[in-house]
C-alpha cells in the first residue's frame, strides 16, 4: 500500500514537472509568436478537457446505472454491487432518496462532460481568432 502511494506520488511529481517544462516552453514561444502559442494552448486544452470530459461521462453513466438499479431493487446498494467497505443496506425511502441523489449527480456529471470541454475548446478558438485579428491590424499599420 505504501509502495503504491510512493509510486503514484512520484508519477504525479514527474507529471507536474513535465507540465511546468511545457508551460515554460509555451511562455518562450509566446514571446516570439503569440498565434503559435495560442494554437499550442488550444492543443493543450484538447489534451486536458477531452479526456476529462470522457471521464466525467463514464462517471455519470456508472452513477446513473447504479441509481436505476437501486430504484428498481428498492435497496441501496443493490444486490451484487461491489463495495470498498462493509456498507449498511438501506431500503425503503432512504434507499430511494439515495438513488435519486445519485441520479441527479449522474446528470450533472453528464452535463459537465459535454459543456466544459465545449466551452474550453470554444474559448481557446476565440482566443486564437482574436490574436490573429490583432496581428493583422498591427501589420496594416
Amino acid at each position: 500500500m505504501l509502495a503504491s502511494l510512493i509510486v503514484f506520488a512520484g508519477l504525479g511529481a514527474a507529471g507536474l514537472h513535465l507540465f511546468q517544462v511545457y508551460l515554460d516552453d509555451l511562455t518562450r514561444l509566446a514571446n516570439h509568436d503569440t498565434a503559435a502559442a495560442a494554437r499550442a494552448l488550444a492543443d493543450l486544452a484538447r489534451w486536458i478537457f477531452l479526456p476529462a470530459g470522457a471521464l466525467f461521462a463514464l462517471l455519470g453513466a456508472y452513477l446513473g446505472w447504479l441509481a436505476f438499479r437501486s430504484l428498481r431493487a428498492g435497496m441501496f446498494p443493490p444486490r451484487g454491487t461491489l463495495v470498498v467497505k462493509d456498507t449498511p443496506i438501506l431500503s425503503g425511502p432512504p434507499a430511494r432518496l439515495r438513488a435519486w441523489v445519485l441520479l441527479v449527480i449522474a446528470i450533472l456529471c453528464l452535463v459537465v462532460a459535454v459543456f466544459v470541454p465545449l466551452q474550453a475548446l470554444g474559448t481557446t478558438e476565440r482566443l486564437i481568432e482574436r490574436i490573429e485579428f490583432e496581428r493583422e491590424l498591427e501589420e496594416q499599420r
